[in-house]
């Protein structure tokens, strides 16, 4: 599964999320348009949400590990 964006000629471009099975694409999802590239940018992070949750694919946060290694070190040395 991917997530395609399709140029249209009025200016709006549609995100989809597609799976490519036998050599055929098949739209299992229609996620959005815009011709904003800031809402473009949004409607793609939600068709790879989509994406996850459809193949049960969970993240880490990682976003904070510096400072949750020192919260932890510093557990252990006190």
């Amino acid at each position: 599964m991917f997530v395609r964006k399709i140029k249209n000629p009025n200016g709006k471009t549609y995100i989809q999320v597609i799976d490519k099975s036998a050599g055929k694409y098949k739209v299992l999802k229609n996620i959005g348009s815009s011709s904003n590239e800031e809402e473009i940018k949004t409607l793609i992070i939600q068709g790879k949400n989509w994406i996850n949750k459809e193949l049960g694919v969970q993240e880490i946060d990682f976003t904070n590990y510096q400072q949750q290694m020192e919260d932890l070190f510093s557990l252990i040395t006190e």
